[in-house]
């Protein structure tokens, strides 16, 4: 079954109806990334609100390290739900599945 065509908000153009809910996805300027960060290149954050925190910041030096979630955990005094919530907003923010990604992602963005 074909996905629903919904005409996109601000008059960009149809975009796809999410199967599940028949919302409409954002439009492609509200995104997180741009295409090419300034002066060609790799995406760069657009928005102040996809900018990693403080403690995402911390959670992401832990990345290139052999550590595990529940030692990354003790090392930063917090539970190891706590760093699984970061890590989900981090891959999220930095547009990623995987641990290796996001340290791949960060370094690129001079994060890391």
């Amino acid at each position: 079954m074909a996905p629903a065509v919904a005409a996109a908000p601000g008059g960009g153009g149809p975009a796809l109806a999410s199967p599940v809910s028949g919302a409409a996805p954002r439009p492609a300027d509200a995104t997180t990334w741009r295409p090419e960060a300034p002066g060609g290149g790799l995406p760069a954050l657009t928005r102040a609100t996809d900018r990693l925190s403080d403690r995402e910041l911390a959670v992401l030096s832990y990345l290139p390290t052999m550590l595990t979630t529940a030692e990354i955990a003790a090392e930063l005094y917090v539970s190891v739900n706590t760093v699984k919530t970061h890590l989900k907003s981090i891959y999220r923010k930095l547009d990623v599945a995987r641990r290796r990604d996001a340290v791949h992602r960060a370094r690129a963005l001079h994060l890391l």
